[in-house]
């Protein structure tokens, strides 16, 4: 009796597929006919044909192969396109199994149906970059899609006082993101017209950036949406800091009236709730996953509030108020740590290495965390390289991060940075092997090419690295050029990041 391979079950293929790139997988096909056959639906599940203009990399051959893409397009779930190029080489071609569209559309380009209609299972669509002045843009094509659940709308132009269809296409959306849109149209026109809609299907509404469409429309637009789950709000910055103040109170107070009964997610932006009107929000929402209120002032009130909802927090982004006198944050900070047992993402301000060191043992989220942000205070003291062995080895239990960032975004000239050396610990990360982004801008650090080669060898999924690796120019030049050789990003600040 012949021995069964591994590699012959399903689900193993399934697992190898799951955390393999592109490349590896095509790597794949190459191996016999049976691999060919299992491995070749996953590389065509997601495509981009003939990519925007500000793509760098040009595209690999297959998918700019017209033949290819006839050949394959019962395996396209997802694809990536420019508008123009669909409709000069295959406006005919019907995708059976596509669930996601994103289209790039070009100033001349006239809008088709023919770029959606032949998609009977598209279920998600993403609309980008149809400059300001394009006229051509019309939404009877999108009345005509019935299975559209998703919409997600950026950089485009659209009077959406006149346009009736626009209107019907939201209406039976489970989801809707407008991010840096042009939403043209008289106030008292866009309110006569939101104030006789609903939106009972709509579950997540992002608004981020709309600067077009006055804030009073946009939350008016939110209280139209009595079923969500999720709200982004990302507001532009107030001209006058009294309506700012007054559009605040007008959202805390639907919040507390319920309008949103089932919210469990929320993400806002230049509101500046204090800590009070945060407490406010959190104690009538039904339950907490994820809460982002990043330039808000967490303070006492607001993390008792929170208390109750530890069971059910995946994410968290959150900034405490130095204007309270007498407020540490860093113990709150420390028992979510300990305590949330689903908490996927931490991101805060600072946590004091000693508040670390007396946390219990265990923290609830060692197998759940993928993402810690937080600028860990080293008080001075000959002690200090013991205690961070010991503040590294706890965080050596974070198995599954893939994102650790130390960066020091506030200049705490007082503490000691996490000194970020084999000789003080760093070598207890090994056990984080997933780490993808490792951050430590604004950080002092003298890393040599000891440590640059450890993180090379351990991480081996290290995709970008963020932060000053030594003060010297030349030797930080020389461990950068050493970590791109092998595939990592280098960046001295965040801000660096294309396209940031």
């Amino acid at each position: 009796m012949s021995r069964l391979n591994p590699l012959d079950l399903t689900h193993i293929r399934e697992r190898i597929g799951q955390n393999l790139s592109r490349k590896d997988l095509v790597n794949c096909l190459r191996i016999n006919a049976e691999w060919h056959h299992f491995f070749l639906p996953e590389i065509w599940s997601i495509i981009d044909v003939h990519p925007p203009w500000d793509y760098n990399e040009p595209q690999p051959p297959p998918y700019n192969d017209i033949e290819n893409i006839a050949q394959h397009q019962h395996y396209i779930r997802s694809m990536s396109q420019s508008a123009q190029y669909f409709l000069d080489n295959y406006p005919t071609l019907t995708f059976p199994n596509l669930e996601h569209l994103r289209v790039y559309l070009e100033q001349q380009c006239i809008f088709s149906s023919g770029l959606l209609l032949n998609h009977p299972r598209l279920t998600r669509l993403e609309l980008i970059g149809i400059p300001s002045r394009a006229k051509s843009f019309s939404w009877e094509p999108l009345v005509q899609l019935p299975t559209l659940t998703h919409l997600c709308l950026k950089k485009i132009s659209v009077d959406i006082s006149q346009d009736k269809n626009f209107w019907i296409t939201c209406s039976t959306l489970e989801s809707l993101e407008l991010q840096g849109n042009s939403l043209l149209g008289e106030t008292s026109s866009v309110a006569t017209i939101l104030i006789h809609l609903t939106f009972p299907k709509m579950k997540a509404f992002h608004m981020v950036s709309e600067t077009t469409l006055s804030q009073e429309m946009q939350l008016l637009w939110f209280t139209r949406c009595p079923h969500l789950t999720s709200i982004e709000w990302i507001t532009s910055q107030p001209r006058y800091q009294l309506r700012m103040d007054r559009m605040t109170k007008q959202f805390v107070r639907q919040t507390i009236a319920r309008t949103w009964s089932n919210l469990q997610e929320l993400m806002v932006e230049n509101l500046h709730l204090s800590d009070e009107q945060i407490a406010m929000v959190i104690r009538h929402l039904c339950r907490v996953k994820k809460l982002n209120l990043a330039q808000d002032s967490f303070g006492p009130r607001a993390y008792e509030a929170l208390h109750p909802h530890f069971p059910f927090i995946e994410e968290l982004v959150i900034n405490s108020d130095p204007d309270i006198p007498g407020f540490d944050s860093s113990p709150f900070l420390v028992n979510i740590l300990v305590s949330c047992t689903q908490l996927k993402t931490l991101l805060t301000e600072s946590i004091r290495g000693c508040d670390i060191l007396t946390s219990p043992q265990r923290w609830a989220c060692e197998k759940s965390l993928t993402a810690l942000g937080a600028y860990i205070e080293v008080p001075q003291g000959s002690w200090v390289q013991e205690r961070q062995h010991e503040i590294f080895e706890r965080l050596s239990h974070l198995t599954n991060l893939t994102m650790l960032d130390l960066s020091d975004e506030h200049h705490h000239m007082t503490e000691e940075t996490l000194t970020l050396t084999l000789k003080t610990g760093l070598g207890h990360l090994a056990r984080c092997t997933r780490i993808k982004d490792f951050v430590f801008s604004g950080t002092q650090q003298c890393m040599t090419n000891i440590e640059v080669q450890w993180m090379i060898e351990h991480w081996k999924d290290l995709e970008l690295v963020t932060g000053e690796l030594h003060p010297h120019g030349t030797v930080c030049v020389a461990l950068e050029e050493k970590l791109k050789r092998h595939g990592v990003s280098v960046y001295i600040y965040a801000f660096e990041y294309p396209g940031y």
